[in-house]
């Protein structure tokens, strides 16, 4: 976030009643992100410490609308892959 704020970068946070267990309130911020009335603009999404897949899934049509990159923890992106269900061959 600081990086984001010294290259003029504008951020957003959306604060959740339990960083990582609160579920609801990270998806309801995904939809406020993805009305872009609301927010014009998102160069990225910054989720450390969040390695649900439900929450991580909700943010794909916000970074396609805006164009956008995610940013996580190689410990939540190891932790989102192996939550996946791969298909029976």
């Amino acid at each position: 976030a600081i990086q984001f704020l010294l290259y003029e970068q504008e951020l957003i946070y959306i604060r959740v009643k339990e960083e990582g267990f609160s579920t609801k309130d990270y998806l309801k911020g995904m939809k406020h992100l993805l009305n872009k009335k609301k927010v014009a603009h998102l160069t990225a999404i910054c989720l450390p410490g969040v390695g649900d897949a439900r929450i991580i899934d909700s943010a794909g049509p916000v970074l396609d609308a805006h164009e956008a990159l995610m940013i996580t923890t190689e410990r939540d992106l190891y932790d989102y892959l192996t939550s996946l269900q791969l298909p029976a061959i």
